[in-house]
């Protein structure tokens, strides 16, 4: 069975304070730090694995579609499964359109 919006909590922030996760250069991050949950809205792209294909062409659409995204006052977020060394070499060739 699916969930809808309304099952979701206002709080998100809160629930997920103390999740931790990393940056491509390896830094931890607090989920709740990647966007002010107050002052706009977020889309969570989850990847499920950096050296997936699929995950690659998913990364590139989403990039391709970051401006649509950043002129609605949306942020785009992408999670993956993978050290940061793979998520960094995702970003760089999604980023270098290779």
């Amino acid at each position: 069975m699916g969930a809808s919006a309304s099952s979701f909590s206002a709080d998100i922030g809160g629930v997920l304070s103390d999740v931790s996760i990393f940056t491509t250069a390896g830094q931890p991050v607090m989920f709740k730090d990647l966007w002010d949950q107050n002052e706009g809205i977020a889309v969570v792209a989850l990847l499920r694995h950096f050296g997936c294909p699929c995950c690659w062409e998913l990364a590139s659409s989403l990039k391709e579609s970051k401006e649509k995204f950043d002129s609605s006052g949306v942020k785009l977020i992408a999670i993956g499964v993978g050290t940061p060394n793979k998520a960094r070499s995702l970003a760089e060739r999604v980023c270098s359109g290779s």
